[in-house]
C-alpha cells in the first residue's frame, strides 16, 4: 500500500486529538446534548458516526471483521474520554489495514440488501488522486 496513506492518517490522528482536547473540556451533558440542528443530533453522535464509518468500511468491509464486534451505539459513549477509547480501536484497525492491504484500488462488489430490491454497486479502480505518487 502507498506509504503516504499512513502519514496522512497520522495527520488525521493529530487533528482529531485537537478536537478531543476541546470536547474533553465540555461537561458530559453538553457533549451529549441533542440539538435538532446538528447532523446526528449531538457532538458525541457525530463523532460516533465518523468512528463507525471507519469501523464498518475498513474493519468490516475491508478486513472482514464482524460488524457486531466493532461497531457501537453512540449512546454507549458517555463522554469525550470514552470516545477517545473508541477512536483508539479505529486507529488500530486502520493501522492493520495499512499493513494488510496491498492494492487499495482493486475493484470489488458491494451488495446491500435494499429497501425494495438488492442494490448492487461495483466500485471500479479509481484514478490516482496524486499523480506525482507514481
Amino acid at each position: 500500500m502507498d506509504p503516504s496513506l499512513a502519514l496522512f492518517y497520522s495527520w488525521i490522528i493529530r487533528t482529531r486529538e485537537e478536537l478531543f482536547a476541546y470536547t474533553a473540556s465540555l461537561p458530559s451533558e453538553i457533549y451529549t446534548r441533542e440539538h435538532p440542528d446538528f447532523a446526528y443530533g449531538s457532538v458525541r453522535n457525530i463523532q460516533a458516526h465518523v468512528a463507525n464509518c471507519y469501523l464498518v468500511w475498513v474493519g468490516q468491509r475491508g478486513l472482514g471483521m464482524e460488524r457486531d464486534q466493532i461497531a457501537f451505539e453512540a449512546a454507549s459513549v458517555p463522554d469525550a474520554e470514552a470516545m477517545r477509547i473508541k477512536f483508539a480501536q479505529v486507529d488500530r484497525i486502520v493501522e492493520k489495514a495499512c499493513r494488510v492491504f496491498e492494492q487499495p484500488d482493486v475493484s470489488f462488489e458491494l451488495v446491500r440488501p435494499g429497501r425494495d430490491r438488492l442494490q448492487k454497486r461495483v466500485w471500479a479502480e479509481s484514478p490516482r488522486i496524486y499523480p506525482w505518487a507514481g
